[in-house]
Formats: C-alpha cells, structure tokens, sequence
C-alpha cells in the first residue's frame, strides 16, 4: 500500500467537523477525475480484490459519498455537467464529438478565477479537447494528449497515460501559487486496457483492474507533490469520475448505451477542511452537485439559478433524503439512429424512458435484473411526471463542433463515432421513439468493435466485424463502412457508403469518401472537385487541403502545393502529415536545410504518425538520405511496433495483422 499517501492530510480533516465554528474558505482545491471508474471496482467501495490503496485511503481519511450519479455515460456532457451544475438537457452538451459548450453557460472555474483562484487543468483525452469549452476559466488548459501509448497509432494521439498527465501537473505544482484551483482528468480505465505490466500482474490479469491499480498509484504521486510544496492546511481534495463501465453486463461490453447503475454509479471522495474522517453519505447525490460545493468552499461567487445544489446540507445532516437525479443517453440516437434513453434515479428506484419503459428495485435487485414497469404502473406513471417536471427545466443551446476527418478517427480510436452524422434538432433530439436500444445491444458490441478496428487502422478487421451486422441503416455503421473501405482501399464499397450518407444529410463524409474512391480510380478531376466542395463546407479540415496538395504536386504545381502546406500548418504546427508532405516537397526541390529546418523539433511528431512517417522516409530515401529514413522508421517503430508498412520500410519481417 501507498502508505502516507493521504494521512498528511489528517491534521485538517477533523478539525472543524466536531465543531459548529464555520470552515475557512479552502485556498487550494484540486479536482481529479478518473474517465470511466465504476464505484463497486475500488476498495472503499466493497472490492476486496482491488488494488487502491490511494483512494482507499482518502475514503478512510475523508468523506464518502455511497450513491453519487453521474447524468449520462459520456465523458464530456459529464463533464461539463460537473462543471457547469446543470444537467445535459440544460447545457446542452448531449454527446461526445458534436457539442461544445455555449459560451454563455457559467462554469466552475470561470467562478474560481473571478475569486482570485490561478486555475489550471491536465486533461488525458481528446474527447476533452480545449475546442470542446471546458477550457473557458482556465489559466492554463494543458490538452496536449498523445504521450506514452506505444501499440496503437490512432490511440496514441488521442490519450495519454496517467503518468504523463500528472508529471505535467506537478510540474505545475512546483510553481504555482496558494490559491488555485486545479482539475486532473485521468483516463487510463476507459477501453481498451493496456495497464503496464506490473500492474497487470498485481491485478490477476484483469486489465480493468490493473488500469485503475495503475492509475491509484499516479494520484499517489500527485498527494506526494501536494505534500512538499503546501503540506496540509487549506486544501480540499476530491476524486470522482464522469462514468462507470459496463464490462458486459446487461449486454454492453462499455458504455454509452445504457443507464444502468454499472455506468451511473460513481465514487466521491472528499477530503478537506471540516469534513469528518471516515463519514458515509447514504442519501443520492449528484454530480451536477459537486461544482456547487467547489465554489461554496471556494467562497467564490455561485453559478446562479442551477439544477445542482450545494453538498453542505447533506454532508452536516440537515438534509437526510436522496436528490432526484436525471439521467440520459443521446448516444444511442445520434450515433445509431435508435431511441435515446432518458430516466431519473430516487433512493428506491431506476425509471428508464424507452419506448418499453424500465422500472427497477435498487433495494431488492441492485444489479437492475428484474424490470418491475409493468407491475408498477402507478410509479412509472408517477417517475415519468417528475421526468417531464425536469425537462420542462430552462436549456441552453450548445455550439455545434466541426471536427476533420483525423479528428473523427481520433474519437473512433476512443470507441466514440465523434461528428459527422446528422444530428437532430429539437424537438426531435432527446425525444423517445424508434428501435430500442436493448433489443440492439448485440450490434452494438459488433459497431464499437469495428469502431476501435478502423481507429487502429484494421481496415479488414473492421470490414469483417461490420459483415456481421445486419440491421445497417444508421449512419454509424456507413461511416465506419466508408472509412474501413478507404483503408482496403476498397473505392466501390467506399463510393456506396458516401451515398448512403448522403442520403441521410452527412455530406461532409459523403464527400471525402468519393474523394479519395476517385483517387484511387486515378480520377483526379472527380477527387478535386470533391475536395473543394469539402473545403467550402469544413475550411478547417486539414485532411481536404493536403491531398488537394497532393493533387497540385501531381499536376506540377509545387508552390501551391507548398502553400496548402503552410496554410494547414499556420492553423496547426502540429498536424502530421502536413509537415510530413511539405518536408518530402522541400527534399525532392532539393531545398535540404529548409526541410530540416521545419522538421527541428517535430520529428516526434511525424514519427506518431506512420503514414506521415512513410511518407518522409521514401523522400529521403529518393534524395539519397538512406540514413535519415533509416533512423526516422526506428523511431516511429517505437510508437507502433506492430505495423506493417514500417516493418516492411524496414526490411523485416511483417507482423501477423493485414496490411492496411
């Protein structure tokens, strides 16, 4: 165990918790939130296999809240819950890939920089990138994920492991001031599991497991450099997480898809001036509730008129009844064309609305095996009233986010479908009605398969899981479809995905991928024309412009091909295969010093890419740099051991997997 993880928070703890004296505003308050930690798979939560002794020990030293719910299974409409105190209905934020927060919503830490609070986050996860709006308010939004996955390219810049996340964050600690505010988003839990080895092992061999041993001792490290720059007094230490996973119960390998305890319940853990050492919350909490509570310890300003409402209530005794919480899932709708799910959580019972309604005994079935609906219908009728009640409750209309072609592969690399499909508007978005998901959760283990295959790059691995799916009119599998098509290089397939998508109004994806078919036909006319109609539509797709710059260096045209280059590159230093093609353009113009030039300090990151990767490496090769290519395909090995075409650069023998 990590001894002396948390007691040198003792000396504060129970200070002002045996007394009715009001608590000192804390002055340092940090926020961790683990993506994807069921409740029942900690120690303190009653696993006795589990290996966290950290959060064992903060539940030991601090409070404990028993039934706290998340509003939906998705990290970033939780997340902006957390932050905003509103549920997803009311910010607007329903799915991950396709809202950003509304400038108008007040958050968290925008309250806490207003009260003098530095503010700082370390997110893991793409799905939380700063274009997403939970940047606004912070001082520092340190989003820069891609760090430390060694085996999968597309994972590999869409999270980074914990470790990385918080050697960023202490690094930050060594500096900072008193009084901040600081949120530690930890991803490692979310599928698929690759804990490291050590930990794997400690765990039995159940990654889920070891994923969150591994992540325990990285917060451990985080209380250690707490403890050397502050020591205890002032701070207010709280873990969480947005969601639970469902790890094959009631059908679902993940989440996202239902409203079951098993990715609704959440822990929450405090440990802080004025709470008791060792105290259990019973009643049902929220986690819209806890950026209410930040603030109130905070001493800063309240958000205003929110659904979330200060702890301090039921952490004193005065309020001994369970909070209502709402729950939903839009994923369901916007991803698969099905109904989405809405429901609420009472002490006593879970009510899903579906187009079968659900009812469920939290106190005699907690594992929700038994749907009561029908035998109830007088509760049901009363839980769905209250539902209504909620609803009816004000809303904010949500951004929509335009995310490219790498982007959407990036949430696809994370099991997300991402933007690209239609998304209803009201009042048809969130309304109940169409296919139940339950009757569909075995195709969605097969789409969620397929999506984690082509966000790795098996295009005929994915190609044969979406073979099994026969129900296939959602715009979920035709992007997938589309996508696995372009990485076999498959251009019919491909063609007839974009129609299909086309039909149902994503016209983005429907262009790119008669694009690149047309590319691979040799129909250069067909591909330009398309490409440019995508750029009219999505000026910031990246993807678009560089292939039109391949098209130009096809044609003879160099210079603007370059500029499309450095037009992609003005707007992001760091996309990949820009630098990869502009690089290659410059060595082939024989322009050596410009290329090495551009490429000082970024060879890292063409060499996450294999693709940029290839391509530098066979201009250099063409230029007489054998050396340079030589040493570039190394390092990008590095990051992806496993894949062919760098293997195969190499002179080694291919791995097992199809070249895609």
């Amino acid at each position: 165990m990590h001894r002396g993880a948390a007691p040198w928070l003792l000396a504060c703890l129970g200070l002002a918790s045996a007394c009715s004296e009001p608590v000192a505003p804390a002055e340092r308050i940090v926020l961790v939130t683990v993506d994807t930690l069921r409740a029942d798979r900690l120690g303190c939560y009653g696993d006795e296999q589990a290996h966290t002794p950290v959060l064992d020990a903060l539940a030991r030293d601090g409070v404990r809240f028993r039934h706290a719910s998340s509003p939906t299974p998705l990290t970033l409409p939780s997340h902006a819950s957390i932050f905003t105190g509103l549920d997803p209905h009311q910010h607007g934020v329903r799915a991950n890939g396709r809202f950003r927060l509304a400038p108008g919503v007040p958050t968290v830490a925008e309250r806490m920089r207003e009260a003098g609070f530095a503010t700082a986050a370390f997110v893991a996860s793409f799905v939380l990138d700063a274009q997403f709006g939970l940047a606004r308010g912070f001082d520092t939004y340190d989003d820069r994920v891609g760090e430390g996955v060694a085996s999968r390219a597309a994972r590999s810049v869409s999270e980074r492991k914990a470790g990385a996340v918080i050697d960023a964050a202490n690094a930050w600690l060594a500096t900072a001031p008193d009084r901040f505010f600081l949120w530690v988003h930890l991803y490692d839990p979310h599928a698929d599991y690759l804990p490291p080895a050590d930990f794997l092992a400690r765990a039995g061999g159940d990654a889920y497991a070891g994923e969150i041993a591994y992540t325990d001792a990285q917060i451990g490290r985080l209380i250690g450099a707490l403890r050397r720059r502050f020591g205890p007094e002032g701070l207010l230490f709280v873990v969480t997480s947005d969601h639970g996973e469902s790890l094959g119960q009631h059908g679902e390998p993940t989440h996202g898809h239902g409203l079951y305890d098993t990715t609704q319940h959440v822990p929450l853990l405090m440990v802080g001036p004025g709470l008791s050492r060792g105290q259990v919350i019973e009643p049902v909490v929220r986690l819209i509730d806890l950026g209410p509570t930040l603030l109130a310890r905070a001493g800063a300003r309240a958000l205003g008129d929110v659904a979330g409402r200060d702890l301090e209530p039921v952490l004193d005794g005065r309020e001994r009844e369970a909070r209502v919480a709402y729950l939903e899932t839009l994923e369901t709708q916007l991803s698969y064309g099905w109904s989405p799910l809405l429901g609420l959580r009472t002490a006593d019972h879970k009510y899903v609305r579906a187009p079968r309604p659900e009812l469920y005994d939290l106190i005699a079935d907690p594992d929700e095996t038994l749907d009561i609906a029908r035998a109830e219908p007088e509760l049901v009728a009363e839980l769905d009233r209250e539902l209504d009640r909620i609803l009816g409750a004000t809303r904010f209309d949500a951004g929509h986010a335009e995310v490219d072609a790498e982007e959407q592969r990036r949430l696809a690399a994370l099991g997300y479908l991402g933007a690209g499909n239609e998304t209803p508007e009201p009042p048809e978005l969130g309304v109940v009605g169409g296919p139940n998901p339950r009757d569909r959760v075995h195709e969605i283990t097969l789409l969620m398969r397929a999506a984690l295959q082509v966000g790795d790059g098996q295009g005929r691995d994915a190609m044969a899981t979406l073979d099994g799916i026969q129900t296939r009119e959602n715009a979920h599998y035709q992007q997938l479809r589309g996508q696995a098509a372009l990485m076999t290089r498959d251009a019919n397939a491909a063609r007839a995905a974009a129609d299909a998508l086309a039909a149902r109004g994503a016209d983005q994806d429907a262009l790119w991928l008669r694009a690149m078919a047309a590319l691979f036909d040799g129909d250069a006319v067909a591909a330009r024309r398309d490409l440019e109609a995508l750029l009219g539509l999505a000026p910031e797709r990246s993807s678009a412009a560089i292939n039109l710059g391949r098209l130009d260096e096809a044609e003879g045209d160099p210079d603007s091909a370059a500029a499309r280059y450095q037009a992609v590159l003005a707007r992001d230093p760091d996309e990949a295969l820009a630098l990869a093609h502009l690089g290659a353009l410059e060595l082939r113009r024989g322009q050596v010093e410009r290329a090495e030039q551009l490429l000082a300090d970024r060879n890292g990151i063409v060499a996450r890419s294999p693709v940029a990767t290839l391509h530098l490496a066979a201009a250099e090769r063409a230029t007489g740099r054998a050396d340079a290519a030589h040493g570039r395909l190394k390092a990008a090995l590095r990051f992806r051991p496993d894949h062919r075409g760098l293997l195969a650069a190499l002179g080694r023998p291919p791995a097992a997997a199809p070249l895609d």
